[in-house]
């Protein structure tokens, strides 16, 4: 069965990669019918190799992924889901249900405020048959539009169905508002997690006593390969030197792995605002704790430890303390 998945996934990965690519060359207009159907013809390839496997590897979990895998009626808005059984609880335990909703968002929602509101609610009802199941889909759409950056879409899933009238009891119910607190408080106006987390120079920083020192202190996720880190740290160096006298902080937070990388590059930027690491890359506690996909991410925080602005640019947090620290 493991080895149905070796060789499947790279498979998969190179599929998701070519289409990714064919769809952005599909908003040239004079591109999209040409695109549109080598899209088509991607996808039918992926389905017979699908087809396949599922002949190779008969009964086993892995064969009931692929079934799943072969949507049968991906164009057809009304009926994307019909194949899909919301009773049974080892769908959890596989890809399916977060490649489902990324496909289904992109195929039927329009990209619009009202489509992806329309697919929460219809997702929704049709995974409440199950509680188990219901929460795993809720707590998926939550992530993905967290890491898409689309905060209403979350805070209409929490308000509604999560911590609403309508939130679900029981295990499930409680799992689901105990990871969804998570996103919660990364809003702004949220309280996000504390850590205590190694310095460069070989000490430790208590993240959030560090933030009650100072009126304003930037949390910087950066890593030493980040090209937009590099071109956009001299500015928050110049912010830094402007305001650090007036109540500024920077806290660097690398999700470097490689220590000798780390260092290099703190030298190499001439960054002298406290710098810390858990050399865990991604998977760190601080880097899961506050939901960080990418780099740079940035959240700036008040004295009282609440998030008041998360930046995608240097200048958004210029001008923010212009406004703020006089």
């Amino acid at each position: 069965e493991n080895e149905g998945w070796f060789k499947y996934l790279p498979i998969e990965k190179a599929h998701f990669n070519k289409v990714t690519n064919l769809r952005k060359s599909s908003k040239n207009p004079a591109m999209k019918a040409k695109v549109e159907k080598m899209i088509a013809q991607e996808e039918a390839s992926l389905k017979s190799t699908q087809q396949q496997l599922i002949s190779e590897y008969p009964d086993t979990f892995f064969s009931k992924v692929m079934t799943w895998k072969q949507t049968k009626w991906q164009t057809d808005k009304s009926r994307y889901w019909d194949d899909i059984d919301f009773t049974d609880e080892s769908i959890i335990r596989s890809p399916i249900i977060n490649d489902r909703i990324q496909d289904y968002m992109i195929r039927h929602s329009g990209g619009t405020e009202t489509g992806f509101l329309n697919a929460i609610d219809l997702l929704h009802q049709k995974s409440s048959v199950d509680p188990t199941v219901n929460a795993y889909t809720l707590l998926t759409m939550l992530e993905g539009f967290y890491s898409s950056k689309k905060e209403d879409m979350c805070l209409y899933i929490m308000d509604n169905y999560i911590y609403g009238e309508n939130c679900g009891e029981g295990d499930a119910g409680k799992m689901l508002q105990d990871r969804a607190l998570g996103v919660k408080n990364l809003r702004v106006g949220g309280m996000p997690p504390n850590f205590v987390i190694p310095t460069h120079t070989g000490g430790s920083l208590d993240l959030m006593n560090e933030v009650a020192k100072h009126d304003y202190t930037l949390l910087f996720f950066w890593s030493s390969w980040c090209h937009k880190c590099e071109q956009e740290t001299p500015e928050y160096k110049k912010l830094y030197d402007q305001y650090k006298g007036k109540g500024f902080q920077v806290v660097g937070i690398s999700v470097d792995m490689s220590q000798q990388a780390w260092i290099k590059a703190i030298e190499e930027k001439g960054t002298t605002w406290p710098n810390v690491s858990m050399l865990n890359g991604w998977n760190s506690p601080v880097a899961e704790g506050y939901r960080v996909h990418e780099t740079p991410t940035l959240f700036l925080l008040n004295k009282n430890k609440e998030i008041v602005l998360k930046p995608e640019r240097w200048f958004e947090v210029r001008d923010y303390l212009a406004k703020n620290l006089k």
